[in-house]
């Protein structure tokens, strides 16, 4: 489901243990493994190892639990169930899949489609074709076109409501954010507040590692170290998914202006503050070819986006990007 080209971001993270104090020592606890699709890797800082180890694990658990409701590939998960419900009118949810079908709507109206959570018709006939390496035939994508629309969902009281009984969830543009957003929220209820979330090249970090700066991210192509904390990064863009036909290249990302995926060869990055908007923003901007530019967002070179819709992240990292960030054209 959430399997997504991966930005050339390189991370380079601090291994030596740090202390705070004479009396505490931080300790480096790391977690990866294959999740959604790609891999998945957690750092934290904690002084207490074994709570440090619990909670690491549970943010796995959390995984795990929230593609049991996301996921448009697993049969037992609840967006595949209702996927393929054909009878489908008013539909119950969970408390997750509402929270987020409420954030998707809401991005999917100031985009005018650019995301959409209701184009599964039209990406489940891409991934069909993909492994064909194959452009769907227009037929196909004009059928599958009137199955899509945001405008068709309507949100009730913790329930949905579609106008066409043959529409498709997916979220494989914002989910990985939003999953990394409540696996921080849990790491600050447990009281750590020194993490590095990677779903796959999508970033979430806290505060940075003891008597750090921040988390030294290189970005690619240029040789550009940032050190970055309490920011989200999130990258779109044909690199690794694509259908070439007729030597032309056609991206997974897709939209209603582009329902056989956009085919130019542009990257877009995100940065904000949490990473279900950076995750979303990033397949918005993207599905626009770079032209669509929300209010909450700044442009820099090379397809570099600041999102501020916070004003005390926007101070802070408009005043530090301008400072040091000089992507390559």
């Amino acid at each position: 489901m959430f399997t997504r080209n991966i930005p050339n971001i390189i991370i380079f993270l601090c291994l030596i243990l740090q202390h705070a104090s004479a009396q505490e020592e931080w300790i480096r606890i790391n977690k990866r493994g294959p999740k959604l699709g790609t891999e998945v890797q957690i750092i934290l800082y904690t002084t207490d190892q074994s709570l440090g180890i619990a909670v690491l694990d549970k943010a796995f658990q959390i995984i795990d639990s929230l593609n049991l409701v996301f996921s448009d590939y697993d049969p037992q998960s609840e967006v595949y169930k209702i996927n393929s419900n054909r009878k489908k009118s008013s539909v119950a949810v969970s408390a997750p899949l509402y929270d987020l079908l409420v954030i998707s709507q809401g991005i999917a109206t100031e985009s005018n489609g650019l995301f959409d959570p209701s184009l599964g018709a039209l990406t489940h006939l891409w991934r069909k074709y993909h492994q064909k390496n194959r452009k769907p035939p227009k037929r196909k994508v004009r059928r599958a076109s009137k199955n899509v629309g945001y405008q068709k969902i309507k949100l009730g009281e913790r329930s949905i409501q579609f106008n066409n009984s043959k529409i498709k969830l997916d979220f494989g543009g914002i989910a990985k954010g939003y999953i990394a957003d409540q696996i921080a929220d849990y790491f600050r209820d447990k009281n750590i507040n020194s993490f590095f979330i990677d779903m796959g090249g999508d970033l979430l970090m806290g505060y940075p590692p003891p008597n750090r700066g921040g988390w030294a991210v290189l970005s690619e192509p240029c040789p550009e170290i940032l050190e970055l904390k309490r920011v989200a990064v999130a990258g779109s863009g044909a690199t690794f998914q694509h259908i070439k036909n007729e030597n032309i290249q056609y991206s997974h990302i897709i939209s209603d202006l582009h329902p056989t995926g956009v085919i130019h060869q542009k990257e877009t990055r995100v940065m904000a503050e949490n990473a279900t908007v950076a995750d979303a923003m990033a397949t918005a901007i993207n599905a626009s070819e770079n032209t669509w530019i929300p209010r909450e967002l700044i442009s820099q070179e090379s397809s570099f986006f600041i999102h501020i819709g916070d004003d005390s992240f926007m101070k802070h990292y408009i005043n530090y990007l301008r400072a040091q960030i000089n992507l390559c054209k």
